[in-house]
């Protein structure tokens, strides 16, 4: 489950800086990744100031004279951000910290990624009926309806692109393939976890998906390790900007992540919501037992659909968040879809990484059925039109969580067919 972003975002003072000095939010030690940062600029500050500032980083960085200061650009995401990733020595991270066009400084963090019809498509196909639960396995998209013409970016591990289940619509970006930048790594959008392959199947594929003709964009954002950062999640954020600007429509962005909160993700994500775009994430997981899922970003943020995940019985999945965040629930659990393996292999997994891309097929179907739906608009109509209320055992789940979860699970049926946009 493209799930544990271990790292808690807490302001603190890292060093003694000098009168003057712009805010510094940190990481504690177990997340930090040591001596890389996001600068974002003050908001009245233009583009070109940004980038004058990054020439002088690289002049003093070059200068043989200055071998304590040390600063190298990893990334721009000059539209949805509004600022820069970089790797800075102390020397270099005390004067970017003072530097009139910068508003804050934000420590990166440590990513990482967890971990036949399936039942999960069968189940949001169908009206809730006890007796039918197990017996049930057929899914046929209403309508008529299956995505096509409709975008949906993947940012995740990556998507095995010749997998049967794409049937050529899965489409490898490798000037997003932000893992290969960070990490340097050669793998041009390619997956090599194989989570980002059983997300992608999940909203499109052919047969385990449930928008069989979607588009499929892969954004790479963790490396071969499941390793990541929120760094390279923003550049991530900022390609798929770029794509969805010069193809000229509203998208669905699947952003199967779970991490504590994040200024620089949440100005990110926001601005996508802006353009129209729809976000979908998870509520996120815990080993042991739900959590709020309140207290993780992108689920926090408010615009983004945030998903939680249920069983093959019905009942809420209890290893995956849940809270007053988040919006519905869709099947998270023994989720059958394509692997990394082969052409024509498939892997059982269970999160709401599982359940999220539920949605974002979901939302995809909405979409080519009301063409240009900003995503105000599809958020509503999923969570008033598309879901089953109360068909769900929330017992699962504490007490606390139990009262402030939404029983609604994701229902796509042949009520589509009369809804109207």
């Amino acid at each position: 489950m493209f799930g544990n972003f271990q790292c808690l975002l807490i302001i603190c003072a890292c060093t003694a800086l000098p009168a003057g000095s712009k805010v510094l939010y940190g990481a504690p030690p177990d997340a930090r990744i040591k001596g890389s940062y996001f600068v974002r600029s003050r908001p009245s500050v233009t583009w070109d100031e940004m980038e004058s500032l990054i020439a002088a980083l690289r002049q003093k960085h070059d200068n043989a004279s200055l071998p304590m200061f040390t600063a190298q650009v990893t990334g721009k995401a000059k539209n949805i951000a509004h600022g820069f990733s970089a790797k800075l020595s102390e020397e270099a991270l005390k004067e970017v910290l003072q530097h009139k066009a910068v508003q804050f400084v934000e420590e990166d963090h440590v990513v990482s990624v967890g971990d036949a019809v399936s039942w999960g498509l069968a189940r949001i196909a169908q009206t809730y009926n006890a007796q039918d639960l197990l017996t049930q396995t057929r899914y046929t998209p209403p309508c008529n309806l299956t995505g096509r013409g409709v975008d949906v970016y993947v940012l995740d591990s990556g998507i095995r692109a010749t997998h049967y289940e794409f049937e050529g619509r899965a489409t490898l970006l490798p000037d997003c393939d932000v893992a290969d930048v960070f990490y340097g790594e050669r793998q041009n959008g390619s997956d090599c976890t194989g989570h980002g392959t059983h997300v992608a199947a999940t909203i499109g594929g052919r047969t385990a998906g449930v928008a069989p003709g979607v588009n499929l964009f892969s954004v790479r954002v963790v490396n071969c390790q499941n390793q990541g950062s929120w760094n390279a999640v923003v550049q991530g954020l900022e390609c798929a900007f770029q794509h969805i600007s010069q193809r000229n429509r509203t998208a669905i962005i699947n952003m199967s992540i779970q991490g504590e909160k994040s200024r620089i993700l949440q100005r990110a994500v926001k601005k996508l919501l802006r353009t129209g775009s729809v976000v979908v994430t998870i509520g996120g997981n815990n080993v042991s037992r739900s959590q709020d899922a309140c207290s993780v970003s992108p689920a926090s943020i408010a615009g983004v659909v945030t998903v939680a995940g249920s069983t093959l019985t019905n009942e809420a999945f209890n290893l995956t968040n849940t809270g007053r965040c988040v919006d519905l629930l869709a099947p998270g659990k023994d989720i059958v879809s394509a692997a990394l393996t082969c052409d024509y292999c498939y892997a059982a997994k269970s999160g709401s990484s599982m359940a999220a891309p539920h949605v974002s097929g979901a939302l995809a179907l909405l979409q080519e059925k009301c063409s240009g739906l900003p995503f105000w608009k599809a958020r509503r109509h999923l969570l008033s039109d598309m879901v089953l209320v109360d068909a769900l055992d929330m017992r699962p789940i504490s007490s606390r969580l139990r009262s402030q979860t939404p029983n609604l699970l994701l229902h796509v049926g042949d009520q589509m067919c009369s809804l109207q946009c």
